[in-house]
């Protein structure tokens, strides 16, 4: 999608409802980026949070620290930690603190929370034995992996909670297309858009946009990465398939075992490490889970459940599979493939090098339908409740004036609570929200004066209408009140008849300030789904509605962005071009309706051979483009044969086709004679020219080595 991350930020950020560290883990994390940042700093702004101040205390003093020596200072605290794990314990304790509900029905706070915690311990854990990234960094990383979900469903609750019950815990990509459908936009868009506000590193955003990218995992060790991001995106996705395991209970684990393994092959490590890394996984776990009070369960050790997965094999009745919108008809298995295996080729002749067998395909997703959310229904807030009375808080440190007070308020019709001091009346408006107070001047503890300044301090009680209680009416006095944010004032001994009066007064101020804050909701909420029209509305621009591919425009904006990245980093690509064998006789012969079905089914085919960061776009009729960032000359020989057959196994069965199709294709390299995207284009031209004239279906690479598969 080309919507910038801005706008999606900005949007989520005028709900009100993003889950967001605080202001201090917000001034830790731009401080942190200093160099020259000393503890005497970090520790005079950490003072400002008490309540993150003690967090930091506590785990300074588990078990993890490494000292028995017990701190009771902030700056010893700070010294123990580092600055590193100081900057990712700022921002883990705050967003917990903030996010451990809401008001999504559907979405399991508590499961989220517990499973993001494995995730961080885990992409902690792989860090340090893959040694290139930071395993501080890692632990961040993996905690707010899925903070784009957490984001979604603060944001757009009962949208999110409809997409989380159509979704029913299915396959991830499942998901953003219930996402895409219903929002137009994926928790990986809010992910990217929220990671790249708070400023974290180029590379991790990279990760979270990369992260279910498994396209890697072949159970032999994989090429290096393209670049930092790409391998913490690898990291992130084994720290899921941990996090799985340390989540399910069921016969499905096993299968989650295996893939898990499977992932450490991939990286390169040995079967022995990586489970003796795991059940330290599972300590850890556990250790953090007491830290953040975080409710974590018992998993058995590793290497059980890989003797108990290896018993029952890769076949278990449980297995989950995507849901189509009837899941009446099972999903159909890949058909095997026929034939003898087309050559690879190239235009220009150089040495010859043996290709890399190609993976299975994978079986043709299955489509989910979703129901479209109108505006007015997401729009519509439930009308205010009609009461006649309001909910005050009485704060006297006289127990026959708070009587009195009391049994005359309640037969007005108002629903009464009281305190007896200054403290518990503020501990009180922050756990009740009364609409009003009517407060003492003089109170034990905090006076009536200092609670109303602490109130109108904490956004969350700012709004409360204040009446405060004086036996002293001077001008000097009731100044000092209404500086201090009082909205008005009792006289005592207090006639009834008056504070009678002064409450309707305050009812009409009250329900009018409320009305406002109804209305203001409801605009959001409107602005809201008129952004999420307008997403959709860009994305249908953007999008070939018969395949669901990128269009032709999307696809070269998104080669002219990849191509100018390259030119910053030199990051190289490789641009595919492929066409459809004999797609004039597939019309003549079968009808056009059998056209747009071959069309449809061959651009899932090559959709789902590509990897999670490339992009296969319809460039015209039945040809379609393929650009794929970072790939070299031998990636980009590999991953064209691998679409290749891909099409050729992929059999289409339907009232208007029956059989298969192949492509072509022509490949071309990056290289420093380029002088813009239009030179690749040509010479992806002339390579499929080529293809076509050595005998279709095969790959050639302009400028490559020449091999025959």
């Amino acid at each position: 999608m080309s919507l910038t991350g801005n706008s999606i930020i900005a949007e989520l950020k005028a709900s009100g409802n993003l889950p967001s560290p605080t202001g201090i883990a917000l001034t830790i994390l731009e401080m942190s980026r200093d160099p020259h940042v000393n503890t005497d700093e970090l520790a005079n702004v950490l003072q400002g949070d008490p309540a993150l101040t003690g967090q930091l205390l506590k785990y300074a003093n588990s078990a993890e620290s490494g000292s028995r020596v017990h701190v009771v200072a902030l700056r010893d605290a700070l010294m123990r930690l580092g600055l590193a794990q100081v900057r990712q314990l700022c921002l883990s304790f705050s967003i917990l603190a903030n996010a451990r509900s809401g008001p999504c029905e559907k979405f399991e706070y508590g499961r989220y929370w517990t499973r993001s915690l494995a995730m961080a311990v885990s992409c902690q854990a792989i860090s340090r034995l893959v040694r290139s990234l930071n395993p501080d960094e890692g632990f961040t990383c993996g905690l707010l992996a899925h903070i784009g979900r957490l984001a979604l469903a603060s944001v757009y609750p009962p949208e999110y909670s409809e997409i989380l019950t159509r979704w029913d815990r299915g396959a991830p990509e499942e998901l953003g297309l219930l996402e895409k459908n219903g929002l137009g936009l994926t928790h990986l868009d809010a992910a990217v858009a929220i990671l790249e506000d708070w400023h974290l590193p180029e590379h991790v955003v990279a990760a979270a946009q990369h992260q279910e990218d498994g396209s890697w995992i072949t159970g032999a060790p994989a090429d290096p990465a393209a670049d930092r991001g790409r391998q913490l995106a690898r990291v992130l996705h084994a720290a899921s398939l941990a996090a799985d395991i340390c989540m399910e209970t069921g016969p499905r684990r096993h299968l989650m075992v295996l893939g898990f393994l499977k992932a450490g092959q991939s990286l390169g490590f040995a079967e022995e490490p990586w489970i003796t890394m795991y059940d330290e996984i599972l300590v850890e776990w556990a250790r953090m889970g007491d830290v953040l009070n975080i409710v974590t369960s018992h998993v058995p050790s590793l290497d059980s459940l890989v003797t108990r997965a290896r018993e029952q094999g890769d076949v278990i009745d449980d297995r989950r599979r995507p849901r189509s919108a009837s899941d009446n008809e099972p999903a159909a298995a890949p058909a095997a493939a026929t034939g003898t295996p087309a050559p690879v080729r190239t235009v220009t002749p150089a040495p010859a090098f043996a290709p890399t067998p190609a993976p299975a395909p994978s079986p043709e997703p299955v489509a989910v339908a979703t129901a479209p959310v109108t505006a007015q229904a997401a729009a519509a807030t439930p009308p205010a409740p009609v009461e006649t009375g309001l909910d005050i808080l009485i704060a006297s440190h006289s127990p026959v004036e708070m009587t009195i007070l009391s049994r005359k308020l309640k037969s007005l019709g108002h629903r009464v609570s009281c305190a007896a001091d200054g403290r518990q009346a503020l501990e009180m408006a922050l756990k009740i929200a009364p609409q009003m107070i009517l407060s003492d001047w003089m109170l034990p503890q905090m006076d009536g004066l200092e609670l109303c300044r602490t109130l109108r301090s904490s956004p969350q009680t700012q709004g409360i209408y204040f009446i405060i209680n004086t036996s002293n009416d001077t001008g000097e006095e009731l100044v000092q009140g209404f500086d201090a944010g009082i909205n008005d004032y009792l006289v005592k001994p207090l006639d009834h008849r008056i504070l009678a009066a002064r409450l309707r007064g305050a009812s009409q101020v009250i329900s009018l300030r409320e009305q406002g804050l109804r209305d203001r909701e409801a605009m959001r909420r409107q602005l809201g789904q008129i952004n999420v029209l307008n997403r959709k509305l860009e994305s249908l621009a953007m999008e070939d509605q018969l395949t669901g591919l990128p269009n032709r425009r999307a696809g070269l904006e998104f080669l002219e962005e990849t191509w100018a990245r390259g030119s910053r980093n030199g990051e190289p690509m490789v641009l595919m071009l492929m066409d459809i064998d004999h797609f004039k006789r597939v019309n003549d012969t079968w009808g056009h309706d059998a056209g747009d079905v071959v069309l449809q089914r061959t651009a899932a085919a090559m959709r789902t051979a590509v990897r999670d960061y490339d992009k296969v776009s319809r460039h015209g009729g039945e040809e379609f483009l393929a650009i794929c960032p970072g790939a070299d000359l031998q990636v980009a020989y590999a991953l064209g044969d691998r679409i290749r057959k891909a099409v050729e196994r992929n059999v289409i069965a339907s009232d208007d086709f029956n059989g298969s199709v192949t492509i072509s294709i022509g490949v071309t390299v990056r290289r420093p004679e380029h002088t813009s995207t239009r030179d690749m284009l040509h010479e992806s031209d002339e390579a499929l020219y080529a293809a076509k004239e050595a005998g279709r279906n095969m790959v050639c690479i302009h400028g490559g080595a020449t091999a025959e598969s």
